[in-house]
């Protein structure tokens, strides 16, 4: 959806297998060789991982009209609403393609509206903050301890 389709991805998850040795981790995705994934990715250390953990994982199956299906990756684990930090209940319904894409491009648009609006607002509070007379406002007792120097000083000057 983002960039151009890439026929192979490297996944950086932990757990694995080496030798006798096997370790798995709850809520990790797994993929098969093969299966058509969709899949949101975020840079580590280590390299490129899913975003999320199995939030950020979708399988892509073809229904019996050929249509593209998309379906959450099944998990047994509580999903978690990021932007109100609340466990909520698995949207597992599955859908088109086009409108997961649709979904995920108008989250997009809302997401960059939203940065954009509070951009906006930053950068009024800051024009707000720099005026003159918010600078004096917030140093007056600089400004008036100043001025009471300079008053004493053309006193004594003026006394000479």
């Amino acid at each position: 959806m983002k960039g151009s389709a890439m026929p192979e991805i490297t996944i950086v998850t932990p757990g694995g297998q080496v030798g006798s040795l096997h370790q798995t981790s709850s809520g990790i995705p797994a993929f098969r060789p093969g299966a058509e994934n969709v899949i949101f990715v975020k840079s580590s250390n280590l390299g490129a991982t899913v975003l999320y953990f199995d939030q950020g994982a979708y399988d892509v199956k073809s229904d019996e009209h050929g249509q593209r299906i998309v379906t959450p990756v099944p998990s047994n684990l509580v999903k978690i609403d990021t932007q109100r930090g609340i466990a909520v209940a698995p949207d597992d319904t599955p859908q088109p393609l086009p409108q997961f894409e649709q979904r995920v491009n108008d989250t997009l648009r809302d997401l960059r509206n939203e940065k954009t609006r509070m951009d906006l607002l930053a950068a009024e509070k800051l024009r707000r903050e720099a005026s003159l007379w918010s600078v004096a406002k917030e140093n007056r007792w600089m400004i008036l301890i100043a001025l009471a120097g300079i008053a004493f000083a053309t006193w004594r000057l003026l006394r000479r």
